[in-house]
């Protein structure tokens, strides 16, 4: 079983952390996806939709990359979407990560807020999931 990761620089360090043994993806395409738009003019908020355009593809990247870089972690190659193994231990992806979520809010605990910092909190963590 795998859980598909979020387009986050955070979850981009848990996917560094776990190894390329734990780590699976599959090319992605932005086709039909959409964004929540909000505009608020005059105290009223106006909710909407729009296409997912090549610039969001690229600011998404760019922000995760940065993380990344931050981290001292290689930028991840574009154009796919992130997976990770979930450990036999697990039945369902959505715990496995809410578990890897929550086991990496109590390690740092308010500590390091900068991805330098985070990321051996991260890959300790990570780690222990899958030994």
């Amino acid at each position: 079983m795998w859980a598909e990761l979020a387009e986050t620089g955070w979850d981009a360090i848990i996917a560094w952390s776990a190894g390329a043994q734990n780590l699976g993806r599959l090319l992605s395409s932005d086709a039909g996806r959409t964004v929540s738009v909000v505009c608020t003019r005059g105290g009223v908020a106006e909710r909407f939709e729009e296409s997912f355009t090549e610039k969001d593809r690229q600011m998404v990247d760019d922000d995760v990359n940065e993380y990344l870089a931050a981290a001292e972690i290689p930028s991840r190659p574009q154009g796919y979407r992130w997976f990770l193994r979930v450990p036999s231990a697990y039945h369902s992806a959505d715990a496995f990560l809410r578990d890897v979520h929550a086991a990496v809010v109590t390690a740092e605990s308010g500590g390091p807020g900068h991805p330098a910092q985070l990321r051996p909190i991260v890959e300790t963590v990570v780690q222990r999931f899958y030994t």
